[in-house]
């Protein structure tokens, strides 16, 4: 086997550039890693080429990728919905699997073949319809959670079945007794791997901390080799081994308590596959992409695309309806779940190196995932803004809507009175006055030091959604908000930095996804006193035209738009009707 250097570097360079540039663009990096394989790859330009290296990388890359899918995985967040989003997941699943496998077959497709493109028809990407859901600000709606848990969903009935067919195709056994003999032991894998991860895996990690091995690295090194040991069970067992690894990525996360340390290795795990292997898959996976069909099965490559998105929506908004939910939020649903992503492409890549699938039709497959991924981002923000002008975009009922305000002077203390209009919001402060002071306003609040973690978790940070330090040390807001960044993975954080300290911090609020709270230059310490001293006052003002608005003498803190309340952001577009909440300038008081 040769391994080129130059090859590989040239091949991750390419990989790079070609996700930063989808993602500059709202698409997922996976699409923008693909084409970068067209163009530079055998099917264009032929300055990249395929090689065993690559192929032994792209083939680690698949399986760390799965373990990372699996650890992103909280039960926890599914549960609530998850009676709902199996019935909604079903139906988007089995409809597309249904028309997927005819049309394969009413052209002439081998049978394999045209069950799998079903399967790949049915899936849809956990990964990137996470990432378009937070970016939209609306994780903690029942539509997201619905998705998300029908996109688990999916995706695990995918992988078992495609593994399945799989094991089939390797024996070519199609009797009842080779298929009841590959169920017995499909079975005998599942049930051997809840046992180990239900039941080892706990006692394990209480064993390894008890002899104080809690280093980050350990752990990194012990989830890869659980991750090859489970794909290798899953593959003795007839199976293929991204199955194994995605199951032992689930168990890992359930079994390892500390949050902080689970958070960590799924990061280093992220760092290794998405950033380093992965991109190597799925840029080789543009290799072996080919325009003959473009010109030899056009007809069947838009059928493909077609069936696909339609039978991923009505299948989805039929059986939502179905379950009692109404149309509309089952139509932003079906929009919503129709992308396919990393997945699929995975998928495909190993059917077509199986011989499960030829060159025509992986191409196809390709280009459906490209396709479909594609829409995602404009149809699913169409459909939120639309739900919410029918006030239809409803929170999730299990999820509690929560916000953690560290710091209870009376800035924090307006912030409060507005926010937990539609949301519990918990202050936290080391001033006993600023507490006594807040629980007068009806407030909830907890006197400690929001360092502690015992302080936070009796906050219920773990269940949060979002944290705003607002203390006037600056220095102390971010060390908060990194904790809980952390150690509790909250999405959003919002951090006051006094003026001065601008330049030095902000930095560190780029590595946690921070936001700055106040935009521009505003001290907290002068605020709170003119507020104190009634020369400064709360005012709310509704936009009439949004052409004409102007804020140069009021320092807004939180907009309202409909039903949705957002700390003011820099990035803010004003719309008619929008309500800006704002302090007076500070012009008489500083």
């Amino acid at each position: 086997m040769t391994f080129s250097v130059s090859n590989l570097l040239f091949v991750l360079i390419a990989a790079f550039g070609g996700g930063r540039l989808a993602s500059r663009f709202g698409y997922p990096a996976v699409l923008g890693e693909i084409l970068m394989g067209i163009i530079l790859g055998p099917p264009l330009l032929g300055l990249l080429h395929p090689s065993d290296a690559l192929s032994v990388l792209a083939d680690l890359g698949v399986l760390l990728m799965m373990l990372y899918v699996g650890m992103e995985i909280d039960f926890s967040e599914l549960k609530g919905s998850s009676k709902l989003g199996a019935i909604t997941a079903l139906g988007g699943f089995i409809l597309p699997f249904l028309l997927g496998t005819w049309l394969m077959l009413s052209w002439q497709k081998p049978l394999f073949a045209a069950v799998f493109v079903g399967i790949a028809m049915g899936v849809t990407s956990l990964a990137t319809k996470s990432r378009i859901l937070l970016d939209l600000g609306v994780l903690d709606t029942r539509i997201a959670s619905i998705m998300m848990s029908g996109a688990f969903l999916t995706d695990t009935l995918s992988l078992f079945f495609f593994a399945v067919i799989i094991g089939l195709a390797h024996t070519g056994i199609l009797d009842v007794l080779g298929i009841g003999l590959l169920l017995l032991k499909t079975l005998g894998f599942f049930l051997a791997s809840w046992v180990l991860g239900t039941r080892l895996f706990p006692l394990l990690y209480r064993w390894l901390k008890q002899r104080n091995l809690t280093s980050r690295s350990f752990y990194a090194s012990l989830s890869l080799m659980i991750a090859l040991a489970f794909a290798e069970l899953a593959e003795l067992a007839g199976l293929h081994g991204v199955l194994g690894a995605f199951l032992a990525g689930i168990f890992l996360r359930e079994a390892i308590s500390e949050k902080r340390l689970s958070f960590e290795i799924t990061e280093l795990v992220k760092d290794v596959s998405v950033g380093f292997l992965a991109p190597i898959f799925f840029l080789s996976a543009g290799f072996a992409v080919s325009f003959e069909v473009f010109r030899s099965s056009l007809p069947l490559l838009i059928a493909v695309i077609l069936i696909a998105t339609l039978a991923k929506i009505l299948g989805t908004l039929i059986f939502f309806i179905l379950a009692g939910g109404n149309w509309k939020e089952g139509l932003v649903i079906g929009l919503g779940m129709n992308d396919r992503g990393a997945v699929e492409i995975i998928l495909a890549g190993i059917a077509l190196r199986n011989g499960l699938i030829d060159t025509e039709i992986f191409t196809l497959l390709v280009f459906m995932a490209v396709a479909t991924t594609a829409t995602v981002p404009f149809f699913l923000t169409w459909g939120i803004n639309w739900l919410e002008r029918h006030q239809l975009l409803a929170r999730a009922p299990h999820k509690e809507r929560k916000v953690i305000l560290v710091g209870a002077g009376i800035v924090s203390r307006y912030l409060a009175l507005e926010l937990s209009k539609d949301q519990k919001v918990y202050l936290i402060d080391t001033n006993q006055y600023h507490c006594q002071e807040a629980e007068k306003l009806g407030l909830t609040t907890l006197y400690g030091n929001a360092l502690d973690s015992s302080i936070l978790q009796d906050a219920g940070l773990n269940t949060a959604s979002t944290l705003i330090a607002l203390t006037p040390n600056p220095e102390i807001n971010v060390l908060i908000a990194r904790h809980a960044f952390e150690s509790f993975k909250v999405s959003q954080l919002y951090v006051y930095l006094s003026p001065s300290a601008q330049s030095r911090l902000s930095p560190q609020l780029e590595l946690i996804d921070a936001q700055t709270f106040f935009q521009g230059a505003v001290d907290l310490l002068d605020l709170q006193e003119a507020l104190e001293d009634h020369e400064l006052s709360e005012t709310c003002i509704t936009v009439e035209n949004a052409a004409t608005l102007e804020l140069k003498n009021l320092i807004p803190f939180l907009i309202k738009r409909g039903q949705k309340q957002t700390i003011y952001p820099s990035d803010w577009q004003a719309e008619t009707d929008d309500q800006v909440f704002a302090f007076t300038s500070l012009s008489q008081a500083v």
